[in-house]
C-alpha cells in the first residue's frame, strides 16, 4: 500500500513528541558459563523429602490494563468463558496454562533460568544490496533433485543480459508468455557493457532461436520504470548433462531454505495453509515450478517460476561454486539481488550454561520448578523425549465479586513476527566499531556477522530476554487513542478483551519444594515481595499494544511438610511467612548465583508499571506521535529509523548504529527520523545515539 506522505504538523493545540519508546527492552543475560551452583539434579518425585513443603498458593490479580486471551480451543473467538464451578453462567476465566507461562518467564528472569524457549540455530536473513553480482556467481539450470532436497546443477560457463522485448521478438516468436525461466535460445554475439555482459543485439544473428543458452526470467522488485527489463542469460557447458552436474553444500542448501522462508510468497503459502488452502510450496504441491506473470511498465514481458523452498528440474538459480570444487556449490540466489544470511547462530550469542536443558539430573532452577521438557530426539527414529515433571500446577483464575468483568471487542493492528536481525536493538552495541563504508561492500552494522562482529574476539552477545514495558495507563497508550480508520494488511484481526480493573483469583498447587524454592516462586506471583510497591508482570497477548499489566497478591500460603501431610502430628505448618520465604530465595540467589542478582536491577526497571510515558510507547512511525485521540493513519510504521539508524558509512551522510538504552536508564527515548533529516524536521530531542 502506497501512501501520499502527510506533513509532520501537529494540530493546533495538540503536543506533537520529538520521540518514542520502543515497546520492548531487553534484561542482560548473566554470564553463568562455570558456576557450578547453577545446574543441579532436582528432587525426584518419589519421596517428599525432609525440609521439603507441599500445599496450595492462592493468589489475586488485578487487572491495571485491559486483557487479551484468544480462544484457547481450535474455531474458538473471543475470550475464553466457563462456569467456575460447573453448573453456573459462564464467564471470563484465564487458563492456567496462560498463568503458568507468564509466572515462570518472569521466574526465569529472577532465579537465572535457562532459555527454555530458544532456536539455537536461527540466523537471520537480510536483503542483498542492490548491486550487480561478483564475477564468482553464474547462472546453473536444475537437472534433478536427490533423496534429501538438495539439487543437482548443471553450472553454467558465463553469463550475459539481454533485453526481455529482444528475446522475445528475435528468438520466441513475439510471444511473451514464451519467454519463461528455463527456455533455451543461442546467443551468438555480444558487446561488453560495464562489469557484466549484456546482450543489446545489434544483429537478428545475436539472438536468435536455439540451445546452449538457458534464460532466467526474474521479478520487477528492485527494477526501475526507467530501466529496460533484462533478463539473465546463462551458457550452459558442452557435452551431456549428467557429465556437468554439481551438487550443493549442506551448508549452502541450509542457508538457502532459511532465505527462501522469508520471501514474500513462502509467507503467503504459509499463511494459505493456515486458512485451509492449498499452497505452492506445500508437499507434493506439483513436479513442475509454478508460473507467474511478470509485468513492466504496464505489459506482460515474461513468465517466472514461483518461489517456494523446493528448487524442481527446469528452474534456474544463481550459484557460487567453491574454490578448486567445481562439483559443489557454496551459494545458491533466486535473483542477482534477493537474499543473504547473518553470521554465527544465535547458540553462539549467548552464555553456554543458558541454552535449554537437555539433561533430567541436571536442570536450570525454573526447570527444577516448573519441569523441563527436551523435545530434540522426539522426531527421531526412537522418538525419545527427556522429560522432567514440574513441583506446581495452576489452576484457572476467575474473577472475584458479585459482578461478571465487562468485555470489548477491538481490531487489532498486524503485528508480526519478531525481528532478531535487526542488530540495532536485539545485539550489545559495540559502539567503538567504525562506520563500514558502503562503497566498499561492506554491510552494515546491524547485521549479524558485520564488522562489529569481527574484533577478533565472540561474536556480539544478544542484548538479553525481551521485555515489554508495563503501563498501567492504557487509555493513554497510542494504541487505545485511536478514534478512526481502520487496520489494513493480512495479519491485522478482531478480539475481544476484558477492561482493566476486575480482580481474579486462582490457586497453586505445590508438591516438595524447599523453602528457598517456594520463595522464589512467590517472587514470581507478586514481584513487589522482591522489588517493592509498582511493580508487577504481563498475562496473555497484545502486549506491544499495552495489553495484559497486572499485579499479584498473596492472599494464603497452606504449606506443610512431610510429616504435617501424612500425620497427625500438630505445629507441622511451615514456620515463615512468604516475606521470610522471598528472604530466602535472595539468598540463595546473592549468594550461589551473583550474575543472576546483578541483573535484578535490570528486572525491577522492566517490572515497574509507568516506568515509561504511555503516551509514547509506541514501534517507529512515518509521522512523530501526538497527543489526544488519533488515527490509525498516525500510527503508520515508519522505516527511516530503521535504515537511518542501521550503521553504515554512505557517500554522504554517516547512519550509525542507534541501540536500545540500557533498560536502567531513565530516558528510555528514541528520536523519531523523518525521511530526510535536515530543516525543520530534524529531530532536536530524544536520544540519538
Amino acid at each position: 500500500m502506497v501512501r501520499e506522505k502527510q506533513p509532520s504538523v501537529p494540530p493546533e493545540g495538540r503536543t506533537q513528541y520529538a520521540g518514542f519508546v520502543n515497546p520492548y527492552t531487553f534484561v542482560p543475560l548473566p554470564e553463568l558459563d562455570g558456576n557450578t551452583a547453577f545446574r543441579r539434579t532436582p528432587h525426584h518425585h518419589d519421596r517428599l523429602g525432609p525440609g521439603r513443603l507441599s500445599g496450595r498458593i492462592d493468589v489475586e490479580l488485578t487487572l491495571r490494563a485491559p486483557l487479551l486471551v484468544r480462544g484457547i480451543r481450535t474455531g474458538e473467538e473471543g475470550f475464553p468463558r466457563r462456569s467456575p464451578d460447573g453448573g453456573g453462567p459462564a464467564v471470563p476465566f484465564v487458563p492456567g496454562s496462560s498463568l503458568a507461562g507468564a509466572v515462570r518467564s518472569l521466574h526465569e528472569l529472577i532465579a537465572g533460568g535457562c532459555l527454555r524457549v530458544f532456536d539455537a540455530d536461527f540466523r537471520p536473513g537480510y536483503r542483498d544490496p542492490v548491486r550487480p553480482k561478483g564475477d564468482d556467481w553464474t547462472l546453473a539450470l536444475v537437472t534433478g533433485v536427490e533423496h534429501d532436497g538438495r539439487p543437482r546443477l548443471r553450472v553454467c560457463t558465463r553469463v550475459v543480459w539481454a533485453k526481455a522485448e529482444e528475446l522475445v521478438e528475435r528468438a520466441l516468436g513475439g510471444d511473451a508468455r514464451a519467454l519463461r525461466t528455463g527456455v533455451r535460445v543461442h546467443i551468438s554475439d555480444w558487446k561488453r557493457e560495464g562489469p557484466r555482459d549484456r546482450a543489446r543485439g545489434r544483429a537478428i544473428e545475436e539472438v536468435r532461436q536455439g540451445d546452449g543458452w538457458v534464460v532466467l526470467v526474474g521479478d520487477t522488485g528492485t527494477r526501475t520504470e526507467n530501466d529496460g527489463f533484462w533478463c539473465a542469460v546463462g551458457e550452459l557447458p558442452e557435452g551431456p548433462a549428467g557429465s556437468q552436474s554439481a551438487l550443493p553444500t549442506e551448508e549452502a542448501w541450509e542457508n538457502f531454505q532459511r532465505a527462501v522462508a522469508d520471501a514474500d510468497e513462502v509467507r503467503q503459502d504459509r499463511r494459505d495453509r493456515r486458512r485451509g488452502a492449498p499452497a505452492a510450496s506445500a508437499p507434493g504441491a506439483g513436479d513442475e515450478p509454478e508460473l507467474v506473470e511478470v509485468h513492466h511498465r504496464g505489459r506482460l514481458v515474461g513468465l517466472r517460476h514461483r518461489v517456494t523452498p523446493r528448487l524442481l528440474p527446469g528452474q534456474v538459480v544463481w550459484v557460487r561454486r567453491g574454490r578448486g570444487a567445481e562439483d559443489e556449490v557454496t551459494d545458491l540466489s533466486l535473483a542477482e539481488v534477493w537474499r543473504h544470511h547473518g553470521r554465527f547462530r544465535a547458540g553462539e550469542r549467548v552464555p553456554e550454561a543458558l541454552l535449554p536443558c537437555e539433561d533430567v539430573d541436571s536442570l536450570c532452577p525454573t526447570c527444577r520448578v516448573f519441569g523441563s521438557a527436551d523435545t530434540s530426539e522426539a522426531d527421531g527414529p526412537e522418538q525419545r523425549q527427556a522429560s522432567y515433571r514440574g513441583h506446581v500446577r495452576f489452576s484457572d483464575a476467575f474473577p472475584t465479586g458479585p459482578s461478571v468483568p465487562r468485555t470489548r471487542w477491538a481490531d487489532l493492528p498486524p503485528l508480526g513476527r519478531p525481528r532478531p536481525g535487526a542488530g540495532q536493538f536485539y545485539l550489545q552495541p559495540r559502539p567503538q566499531v567504525p562506520l563500514p563504508k558502503e562503497k566498499d561492500g561492506a554491510y552494515p552494522l546491524r547485521e549479524w556477522g558485520s564488522a562489529a562482529d569481527e574484533t577478533g574476539g565472540p561474536p556480539r552477545r544478544l542484548r538479553g530476554r525481551k521485555q515489554y514495558w508495563l503501563t498501567g495507563r492504557a487509555d493513554k497508550r497510542p494504541y487505545f487513542r485511536v478514534r478512526s480508520g481502520t487496520w489494513e494488511g493480512e495479519m491485522a484481526s478482531r478480539a475481544e478483551y476484558v477492561e482493566a480493573g476486575p480482580v481474579f483469583s486462582f490457586s497453586v498447587h505445590v508438591d516438595g519444594l524447599l523453602p528457598e524454592e517456594v520463595g522464589g516462586l512467590l517472587a514470581a506471583l507478586d514481584p513487589s515481595l522482591l522489588f517493592g510497591e509498582g511493580t508487577g508482570y504481563a498475562v496473555g497477548g497484545g502486549r506491544p499494544l499495552g495489553f495484559g499489566a497486572c499485579t499479584g497478591r498473596i492472599t494464603a500460603l497452606e504449606l506443610t511438610d512431610a510429616a504435617g501431610r501424612y500425620t497427625t502430628r500438630t505445629g507441622s505448618k511451615a514456620p515463615f511467612d512468604a516475606e521470610e520465604a522471598v528472604a530466602a530465595f535472595r539468598k540463595r540467589v546473592t549468594g550461589e548465583l551473583p550474575e543472576v542478582h546483578g541483573t535484578w536491577k535490570a528486572v525491577q526497571s522492566v517490572l515497574t508499571l509507568d516506568r515509561v510515558p504511555s503516551e509514547q510507547v509506541w514501534y517507529p512511525t512515518e509521522q512523530r506521535l501526538i497527543d489526544g485521540d488519533i488515527a490509525t493513519g498516525n500510527l503508520e510504521p515508519g522505516f527511516a529509523f530503521w535504515k537511518r539508524s542501521k550503521g553504515i558509512q554512505l557517500a554522504k551522510e554517516k547512519r550509525p548504529l542507534i541501540p536500545l538504552p540500557d533498560p536502567t536508564e531513565e530516558d528510555q527515548t528514541l528520536a523519531w527520523m523523518p525521511e530526510e533529516s535536515s530543516g525543520d524536521d530534524a529531530p532536536r530531542k530524544g536520544r540519538t545515539r
